[in-house]
């Protein structure tokens, strides 16, 4: 189960509101996105696609039907993922991203689940 562990220095409400798209980050943040999320809304039940580059490597072509499942403002965020494949089949997963006060910053912990590691394009 992959899982990454970030520190930003800002608060939980100003990384919170970038990630979840409420804010643009400034001049000086790195965006939490870096991938195109088409009709992305923090709304659960909210159906969006993200299109990134191709996953080099593996079967998996870049575009992503996702859901929002889950969503604790402030604290925490969680949609599922269909990674589309162009060759075989897709895959299932759920990412879950949990926000932190992290001395006055904040960790962003995200995890995601339902990887089959047998399959070596998921892997």
């Amino acid at each position: 189960m992959p899982f990454i562990k970030r520190c930003y220095p800002a608060s939980v409400d100003r990384v919170w509101s970038v990630f979840v798209g409420l804010e643009n980050p400034g001049p000086d943040e790195p965006g939490l996105w870096s991938f195109d999320a088409a009709d992305y809304e923090p709304v659960i039940g909210k159906k969006f696609n993200l299109k990134c580059l191709p996953i080099l490597g593996t079967r998996f072509n870049g575009n992503f039907d996702c859901e929002v499942i889950s969503i604790e403002p402030q604290r925490f965020w969680a949609t599922t993922l269909e990674a589309e494949a162009s060759r075989g089949p897709s895959a299932q997963w759920v990412q879950q991203v949990e926000f932190t006060d992290h001395y006055g910053g904040t960790l962003l912990n995200w995890n995601l689940s339902g990887v089959q590691t047998a399959d070596p394009h998921e892997r």
